[in-house]
């Protein structure tokens, strides 16, 4: 399983439409989800959310209405639950998209590990959650539709619950079940920091919207860091300290410039990149391991659905998509590492290991080209490798394996102090084809902001770009989904350029790539507009920034 988790689209539900509905949706399918969990913190979903689910082929994972709280278990009380639990899956079976009932977010784990100070009368609560979750809402969903898996929480330890009473002395088991995962504390662009579960049902990272999504909700006065306003728009305990704080582990961020509005645009920016990055080093981490079990017998992971995808009004959150719809940067990183095949490379100890992952078998020849590039655009080092219909039932195999150094050294990359560990004066580019048609391409190099070192030669590492846009015309790709037309947008740069990041500010749509490295003088990209405008139009709409290194 591929996706994310639902949470409302609105907080005022009654203002969502069947259309704004369809436009998240079809998003996720766009970038290659095939599962969405309704959060149960949430609401029932409107009927034709599980409509438009089925006919985009998204399988629903579907907690009921109970989420980060101990909930009464008195008579009146499931009398009450039994009439809703009945009324839910009565309206709800029939649909193909519904693939599991879970009964609650969370609360196992937190009347385990005392979320709330249960501890001191753990027995009573104990004996609530089970006439709640298994006396009332297992049974009636179980009368109605024993078609279904059925979880009693997530996370949990899966069907194992019973044995151990129904409340896991670990419910955060790596060998079974499901679980939760959010480390603010460490380096999350390091994917050594990861557990290796069986599926992870939740995980993510915080990002702001952009300028064009948070101007209009704000006043000019607003935009400097310490802001009351820009507090208020931040209801994670601590993320203000936390976004800067993990920008700074990897990207060059200037705290200095926070009580400007262009520092501020430029916060926002790397919020996203610090994002994106982070969820693609987790996702790729959790897609190595479907078909690869290690010596805890940790691995087999089967699913992985970011927390979130959608956002309930404009402010700081965990979601891929802006409020209203729009795609931030790791909605378009999902787009890549979820895809149904997918290079990933991974440095291993002294190793880079390059998975190929694979959702379905496929018996096209597929070509693995792997090159070192210099920040000058020079490619130092080349070398293709036929691997073949490597698409099997295995799923996910190392398909290359090298000592760093030896690569790196191949591609004359050991420049002043080298660190065997980083990528500093090379990039890793990769790239999978299949029958001449580019399926996958990914990228290892160090963290951007020690690209350029105190002291260093400027001239050996990345160089601050000079980027160009141009509207070449309408495109002749198909259109489908909720778009009306097409443009080819070229980008072009005089540097290699990481993350760049084109905006089509006031015309809604979305590019067909974005949030890339420019590693060649051009790139032509197209851009799925929502409605009609013109070439004119567009190009005046048009801006377009890169990481700065300094």
């Amino acid at each position: 399983m591929k996706g994310s988790n639902w949470i409302p689209a609105h907080v005022l539900p009654e203002k969502v439409t069947s259309e704004f509905i369809y436009d998240i949706l079809y998003s996720a399918k766009e970038s290659h989800m095939n599962m969405l969990r309704v959060w149960g913190g949430g609401i029932y979903e409107h009927d034709d959310f599980y409509q438009i689910a089925d006919e985009l082929g998204i399988l629903i994972w579907q907690d009921f209405m109970f989420a980060c709280s101990m909930y009464p278990a008195d008579p009146d009380s499931l009398l009450s639950v039994r009439s809703e639990i009945r009324d839910s899956v009565r309206r709800l079976y029939n649909h193909p998209s519904v693939a599991l009932w879970a009964a609650n977010n969370e609360n196992e784990v937190a009347l385990r590990t005392n979320w709330y100070g249960t501890d001191s009368n753990f027995q009573v609560y104990k004996e609530d959650y089970i006439k709640l979750y298994v006396e009332t809402v297992k049974s009636e969903v179980e009368k109605i539709d024993p078609s279904r898996p059925f979880l009693l929480s997530s996370p949990s330890n899966g069907l194992v619950d019973p044995e151990e009473g129904y409340i896991a002395e670990n419910p955060y088991s790596s060998l079974k079940g499901d679980v939760h995962v959010y480390n603010y504390r460490d380096n999350s662009w390091d994917p050594s920091i990861y557990v290796i579960p069986r599926f992870c049902s939740e995980y993510g990272f915080q990002s702001f919207p952009s300028f064009e999504i948070m101007e209009p909700v704000s006043e000019v006065w607003d935009w400097s860091f310490p802001s009351a306003w820009f507090k208020h728009r931040q209801h994670h305990p601590g993320g203000n300290l936390e976004l800067p704080w993990q920008i700074g582990l990897n990207l060059y961020i200037d705290l200095d410039s926070l009580d400007t509005i262009p520092g501020m645009m430029e916060f926002l920016y790397l919020a996203q990149v610090y994002q994106a990055v982070s969820l693609k080093t987790e996702s790729e981490h959790y897609r190595r391991y479907r078909s690869t079990i290690n010596s805890k017998g940790e691995g087999f992971t089967m699913g992985a659905l970011y927390w979130q995808l959608n956002d309930i009004w404009t402010g700081a959150s965990w979601t891929s998509l802006e409020h209203g719809g729009k795609w931030k940067m790791s909605h378009y990183f999902a787009y890549n590492f979820f895809s149904p095949t997918l290079v990933s490379p991974v440095i291993e100890g002294d190793m880079i290991n390059v998975y190929v992952v694979c959702d379905q078998t496929d018996e096209r020849e597929i070509k693995l080209t792997i090159r070192t590039k210099k920040w000058s655009f020079v490619d130092s080092y080349s070398e293709t490798f036929f691997l073949g219909p490597v698409c099997s039932e295995e799923g996910a195999r190392v398909q290359y394996h090298s000592l760093l150094s030896d690569l790196l050294e191949k591609g004359d990359c050991k420049t002043g102090t080298y660190d065997s560990y980083r990528l500093k004066y090379c990039m890793v580019e990769l790239e999978l084809h299949a029958e001449s048609q580019l399926v996958s391409q990914n990228h290892l190099f160090s963290p951007p902001r020690g690209l350029v070192g105190p002291g260093e030669d400027i001239g050996t590492g990345l160089q601050l770009p000079s980027l160009a846009l141009r509207v070449l015309g309408t495109s002749n790709q198909l259109i489908e989904g909720p778009y009306v037309e097409n443009y080819e947008v070229e980008v072009s740069t005089d540097n290699l350029a990481l993350f760049v990041w084109v905006e089509a500010i006031g015309i809604k749509g979305r590019f067909s790539d974005n949030g890339f490295h420019l590693t060649s003088p051009t790139k032509i990209i197209t851009f799925l507009a929502k409605e009609y405008t013109s070439v004119e139009e567009l190009e005046q709409s048009l801006q377009i920034r890169a990481y700065k290194p300094y």
